[in-house]
């Protein structure tokens, strides 16, 4: 399938004071950082630090700062990969979504109405181009509608039943009556789209011109409003309209669409065939075997047989349609997932040097142990619970900072909680195991040292 389209560049610049404060942050950070170790070791007796050194005092305030560290970057670290493994899920469970199309083989392009023409005239356009699609080599099915699923277009109503009180404008007015979608399509539409038809029939000829009367709901609208019974049969008329607007008997009920994107809400439809109802703009979709992108020289051939002067655009498959909506989501995962790999790999690399400072500078000490009976294992647990101690207590501060900043990308997230206890649970759990591994490393070392070797250090 066709990958989704990133967001267009244009426009974008480097902005001055972005540009300044970045600049100033850079340098404030490499000077804080580059005068921290200068003023610390001027500021540090010579001899006593070796004497320090030939103890293996590391030295209180300089492991305190570097635990420090060490525990900051975990829980950054567990934030992120939390952030991350939220918006993974729900990207996960967004692609498992089914829009209630087909996405496969199918091809479309907008069409905006000439100004200036008759109903009958854009009536009949509309018709000539259908028809004119038919015939192209491998298009199984062609159709138009003004309200095609993921793009801008959509005509929203209301609807008043028959034999049920009529409607309330002011209640319209305040937003107290559910809207409708009102699309009008061609009566191939749902061949085309692959829309099915769950009760009664799709639109036929006779349906159309001149206009009988038939309509066709989704199962969102039976369900609203005639939940239990079938719509079938029932009469309907669509509002805002004109007074002496004639009742329309609903003929079929096809499944639901997600018009405006797989984490939107579906709304109550009403097809209509209508075609001198249509917008001013319409949508043409061909359903075709093979490549569908072969066609574009092919359409743009008939629009200009059947009208010249008209322009086409937004020429696309609904494969590529669908991808679009999820660009941003996309982008917002892989971001956020490359900057939790990042901080992982630095908390890693921390644990990691923190504990191989820590054996480094207590040889002697650890030497001295082994000397007096301590056994390998001994040496290995107690290196191992250091660095887990510091990591357990990044975790639980992550933990609490996660519940708190997680609930700001709820907005972005598709039926998963902003405190899942899964992926929690998970990123916490992987936290800890890498931790391990980077904590037995330098452990194992320290488990490994001959005592005769390590007392002889000086």
């Amino acid at each position: 399938g066709s990958g989704a389209s990133v967001p267009s560049m244009h426009g974008i610049g480097i902005d001055a004071w972005v540009l300044a404060f970045t600049l100033g942050v850079s340098v404030i950070t490499g000077l804080a950082f580059g005068l921290a170790p200068a003023v610390q070791a001027w500021r540090t007796d010579v001899n006593a630090g070796l004497k320090e050194e030939a103890r293996g005092d590391t030295g209180g305030h300089r492991t305190w700062l570097r635990h420090l560290l060490v525990v900051s970057e975990v829980a950054l670290a567990l934030v992120l990969l939390i952030g991350a493994g939220l918006l993974i899920k729900s990207f996960s469970r967004l692609m498992e979504v089914n829009p209630g199309f087909r996405t496969d083989g199918v091809l479309t392009f907008q069409v905006t109405l000439t100004e200036g023409k008759s109903s009958p005239q854009k009536v009949n356009f509309v018709e000539q181009i259908v028809e004119r699609l038919k015939a192209l080599p491998g298009v199984q099915a062609a159709a138009a509608t003004d309200s095609l699923p993921l793009t801008d277009f959509a005509r929203i109503g209301v609807a008043e039943i028959e034999g049920r009180p009529p409607i309330d404008f002011s209640k319209v007015k305040r937003g107290e009556v559910t809207a409708v979608s009102r699309p009008t399509v061609t009566r191939d539409y749902f061949n085309a789209m692959g829309i099915s038809v769950k009760n009664g029939r799709a639109f036929t000829s006779q349906d159309a011109r001149p206009p009988a009367g038939s309509v066709i709901v989704n199962e969102a609208f039976e369900k609203h409003f005639f939940p239990g019974e079938s719509a079938v049969g029932k009469r309907i008329r669509l509002m805002p309209g004109p007074a002496e607007a004639r009742w329309q008997t609903v003929v079929g009920v096809v499944s639901d669409v997600r018009q405006s994107g797989l984490a939107g809400d579906i709304m109550p439809v009403v097809y209509s065939p209508d075609l001198e109802d249509m917008g001013g703009g319409m949508s043409f979709v061909l359903h075709t075997t093979g490549e569908p992108a072969r066609l574009a020289s092919a359409l743009r051939s008939v629009l200009a047989e059947v009208e010249p002067n008209q322009a086409l655009y937004n020429l696309m498959t609904m494969e590529q349609r669908l991808a679009n909506t999820t660009t941003s989501r996309r982008l917002n995962t892989a971001l956020l997932g490359s900057f939790a790999a990042v901080a992982l790999l630095l908390a890693v690399v921390g644990i990691y040097g923190v504990m191989s400072y820590a054996v480094t500078q207590r040889t002697r000490e650890i030497g001295m142990r082994m000397a007096l009976g301590a056994q390998r294992n001994d040496v290995l647990r107690i290196v191992v619970q250091h660095g887990m101690t510091l990591t357990f207590l990044g975790v639980l501060i992550g933990m609490t900072a996660s519940v708190a900043l997680t609930r700001a990308l709820s907005s972005l997230l598709y039926e998963v909680s902003p405190t899942d206890p899964l992926t929690f649970a998970g990123v916490a759990g992987l936290l800890a195991a890498v931790a391990l591994l980077a904590c037995y490393v330098p452990a194992r070392r320290a488990a490994r040292i001959d005592p005769m070797v390590a007392l002889r250090q000086e």
